[in-house]
This record gives structure tokens, C-alpha cells and sequence, in this order.
């Protein structure tokens, strides 16, 4: 289920920062360690709001980039070279490499996820999160007893819309 909150949404989506941000603080070395801290690294410090790529495209010989702005592709093709964690993902040429629109970048996402999860008053009964291959929040709920309280914590923290899909039972992120 997509999040929508109680009251309209005016913000345009992929615009709202939390009012706390993990990527204020993310390191070029965690970057290597963890691909989320890689991307969100990288959407930090490239324009076009990078979210994710360049990903195969099964046994065509093509990649996909995910960019909020894809007038942006040649600085992000370039400067995915020098990013931390990312830089076994540009082995294809340019122009192999397509270019397609997300609402959403990994710092973006990032700062969301650690702004819901990382806190002492979390949502209850959220037993899985992540960042979907949709480039969305999702968390997964133990019942759905949990729902209204999930909807209750995330209207609290002013989430924006079309940023979290939640799942009762078991979830996949892919």
C-alpha cells in the first residue's frame, strides 16, 4: 500500500528533506562499505539526483540510470567514475547507458529512511525496511493491527506522499 497522508499533499514529490539529514554526516568510506551509504553518497555529490545504475538490462548489452534530472547524464556518467562504492558500475560505454526519470534520489531516500527508522518513538510493529527497487520507502508490518499506528507516526513526521509503500507479512524490496 502507498502512504498517503490525511490531509492534501502540496509538497511536489522528491522535494521534502526531513528536517534531519544521515547524509549531513556520510563518509566516503562508509560509501564503500554499503551500496544504500554508496548512493546516497553519490546523489550528495553529483547533480542530477542520482538514485541508482547504471543496472544491466538483462543480456542486451544496455544499462538504465536513474536520475531526477536527465539532462544531468553526462556529468553523472562521468563523475560515477570517482564515486565510493560505485565505481565497478561503470564498465559499459555511454552509450550503452539509457537514461530514465525517478521522483525520488538516494540521499533523499536515505535521510527519510534513517529519519523514520532511527529514533526511540520508530513506528510500531515495523519488523523489515529498505529502499525498494522503485525507488520508494518500504516497510514491512507484522499484522495489519499495526497500520493505524504506522499511519499515525508517519503523518507525525510529515512524511510526503508516494514516498513509503508498506506491506503486512511477508515483503521482497525487488
Amino acid at each position: 500500500m502507498l502512504f498517503l497522508p490525511a490531509q492534501p499533499c502540496t509538497v511536489p514529490i522528491g522535494t521534502a528533506l526531513p528536517p534531519l539529514r544521515a547524509t549531513d554526516t556520510l563518509s566516503a568510506t562508509f560509501a564503500t562499505e554499503r551500496i544504500d551509504a554508496a548512493r546516497a553518497y553519490a546523489a550528495r555529490q553529483m547533480p542530477g539526483g542520482y538514485l541508482s545504475g547504471p543496472t544491466p538490462i538483462g543480456s542486451t548489452g544496455r544499462a538504465t540510470v536513474w536520475l531526477r534530472d536527465t539532462t544531468a547524464r553526462q556529468a553523472v556518467l562521468s563523475a560515477l567514475r570517482q564515486m565510493p562504492g560505485l565505481t565497478q558500475s561503470t564498465t559499459l560505454a555511454a552509450d550503452s547507458i539509457d537514461v530514465r526519470e525517478a521522483d525520488w534520489d538516494s540521499a533523499a531516500l536515505y535521510d527519510w529512511l534513517h529519519y523514520i527508522m532511527d529514533r526511540p518513538d520508530r513506528p510500531p510493529g515495523v519488523n523489515a525496511w529498505g529502499i525498494d527497487g522503485r525507488g520508494r520507502i518500504m516497510l514491512g508490518l507484522i499484522d495489519a493491527d499495526h497500520v493505524p499506528a504506522l499511519v499515525a507516526a508517519l503523518e507525525r513526521l510529515r512524511v510526503p506522499c508516494g514516498l513509503v509503500t508498506f506491506s503486512v507479512g511477508t515483503i521482497s524490496l525487488s
